[in-house]
Parts: C-alpha cells; sequence; structure tokens
C-alpha cells in the first residue's frame, strides 16, 4: 500500500520553517483549471464522505467494536487533561521563545507584546497543572483573538483551534489528575454543555485543517520551498526510492491537499471522528521524521485535540 509518510508530512506547517516572502504567489495551471486533476478530486472527497457515513453505520455494530469501547471508557478519564497538559506546555514554550501561539507569529517588541508574552505564559502555566481552567480557556480565546490585532487577519485564521481548545476547556473543566481535580470529580461529558465544547472542539480543527488544505491549492509553493529545504529526506524522496517516479513535487503536494481537506470535511461533519482522530495523531508526531523535533512541539496541542476527539463521551 501507499507509505504512511505521503500523508504525514502533510501537516508540517510550512510557514514554520519557510520564509513566505520569499516564495513566489501562483499555483500550476492544473491546480485551478477544470480538469481531471480537479474534477478527479472532487469525486475522491465526497466519495470518502460517503463511504465514511456508510461506514459509520455498520462500524457501530462490528463485533470488533465492544473492546474498543471498553479501552475508550478507561481512557475518556484523561480527555481534558491531555487537551490541558499538551495546549499548556505549548504556551509556556511558545512564550518562552518569544512567539505568539506558532513559530511564525513573532510577539510585536512592544509593550503590548510583552504583556500577551505575559499572558501567554501564565495561560500555560495554569492549563499545564489544570487549575483554573476555564479562566486560563477564556484567557487563551482572548490572546487568540489578539493576533487578528498584532497580525494579518489571515495569518490567525491558520490557528482556529484554538478557539475550539477554548470552548471545549470552559465546557469541561477538570481534567484526571489535574489541580482542580483534587477539589472535585471530573466530569466524563455527554451534558449538553459539554457537547457542545466538543463539537465547537471539532468543527474549529476541521475548519483550520481545511484552511492549510486549501492554502496548499491556492499557494503551493511554501510546500515547495519545504520540500527544497528537506530535499535530501522527505515523504517524496521515499515514495520515488519505492519507484513512484510518476508523482513529481506538483502532484504530490496536489494529492495531499486533497487528504487534508478529505480529512478537515470528516472532522467538520462529525463523520468517523474517533477513527479519524486516532488516524491523525501519529501522523503529527511522525513528521518530526523529516523535520525535527521542533515540529512535535508546534503539533502538542494538535495531538492532545486527536486524543480528546477519539475518548470523550459525546451525543
Amino acid at each position: 500500500g501507499m507509505p504512511i509518510p505521503f500523508i504525514n508530512a502533510a501537516r508540517a506547517h510550512e510557514k514554520w520553517f519557510v520564509n513566505e516572502a520569499s516564495v513566489p504567489p501562483g499555483a500550476p495551471d492544473f491546480y485551478r483549471d477544470v480538469d481531471p486533476w480537479t474534477v478527479g478530486a472532487i469525486l475522491a472527497i465526497c466519495s470518502a464522505l460517503a463511504l465514511g457515513r456508510v461506514a459509520e453505520a455498520r462500524f457501530a455494530a462490528a463485533p470488533f467494536v465492544a473492546p474498543l469501547r471498553k479501552l475508550r471508557l478507561r481512557l475518556r478519564r484523561h480527555a481534558v487533561s491531555a487537551v490541558t497538559v499538551t495546549t499548556g506546555f505549548f504556551l509556556m514554550f511558545a512564550a518562552a521563545r518569544g512567539i505568539l501561539l506558532a513559530d511564525n507569529l513573532p510577539a510585536p517588541t512592544t509593550a503590548a507584546g510583552t504583556v500577551a508574552l505575559a499572558a501567554e505564559g501564565m495561560i500555560g502555566a495554569l492549563l499545564f497543572v489544570g487549575w483554573l481552567v476555564p479562566l486560563a480557556a477564556l484567557g487563551l480565546l482572548v490572546l487568540y483573538l489578539s493576533l487578528f490585532v498584532f497580525f494579518a487577519p489571515f495569518e490567525a485564521v491558520d490557528y482556529l483551534h484554538y478557539v475550539g481548545i477554548a470552548v471545549f476547556l470552559i465546557s469541561w473543566s477538570k481534567g484526571r489528575f489535574s489541580a482542580a481535580w483534587l477539589t472535585g470529580r471530573e466530569s466524563y461529558g455527554g451534558t449538553p454543555l459539554t457537547n457542545i465544547g466538543y463539537r465547537t472542539l471539532r468543527i474549529a480543527t476541521g475548519l483550520a485543517l481545511a484552511w492549510l488544505a486549501l492554502s496548499k491549492w491556492l499557494a503551493p509553493g511554501l510546500h515547495f520551498a519545504l520540500l527544497d529545504i528537506y530535499a535530501a529526506w522527505n515523504p517524496l524522496v521515499m515514495l520515488h526510492s519505492v519507484d513512484f517516479n510518476w508523482l513529481n513535487r506538483e502532484n504530490y503536494v496536489f494529492l495531499l491537499a486533497v487528504v487534508e481537506m478529505t480529512f478537515a470535511l470528516f472532522a467538520i461533519t462529525g463523520t468517523l471522528t474517533r477513527l479519524v482522530a486516532v488516524m491523525l495523531m501519529p501522523m503529527f508526531v511522525a513528521s518530526s521524521v523529516f523535520i525535527g523535533v521542533e515540529d512535535i512541539a508546534g503539533h502538542l496541542p494538535l495531538i492532545g485535540i486527536f486524543f480528546a476527539l477519539a475518548v470523550a463521551d459525546h451525543e
């Protein structure tokens, strides 16, 4: 079958490693023309969603689901902590590096930028230990909205999943073994409020992935440049080593965008959510094989999100 690296490096955020200003605009004609590639992409995405809906109905009745459900019920108590610990650690890491929520968003060297960095570090610490989580989550939402003040609006759209994290944590609050958990029993979800939090987390993350996929179609130069930076060791090189020589970098990035958009639409529509979340977790970790461990730090919040989407209770 197709090697896993064909998918996983699609999620290395190009803007963290490529100087966007140095990349020429535009895309190959076949990305935008009505041709077999674009028609095939639309048909493939629609077919995948339709098959996903059918599979979801049959999946619930499959004999192997019962033991998986038992495992999920044991893990669900860690859903909130997975989000708070991964997000909190990254926020502290980001504050120490002088960035706001992402490597490509350096904090302005102004009083407002300094305050935002201090707030980021404090929010991260509260989330990491699991204390005053709803208040910290509200602060995270404000911090995300500040990106629209400090940077161009489209830069903030890349990180829409932070809105999902904030609403999810406001709705759920307590994580297993967190500081707040010591003062009361945690919630496993399944209430109207936690359902809203779960749904917001799922949809916001799906929209962020869809935006990244759309960016590959509209401005593939960023990923072309990333492949050039890691020319000796990247998924395309691996594919060529196993006789996929017909796949050039233009076709490769186009197909990555299709895969990303498919996963994004599965998340947005809630199709096979748990399965998709389980599939995405190792993919985001595996990109460090090609880019380095610094890539994992930026993806930690997403890894926490996928764990929560896979195990948390919801209707």
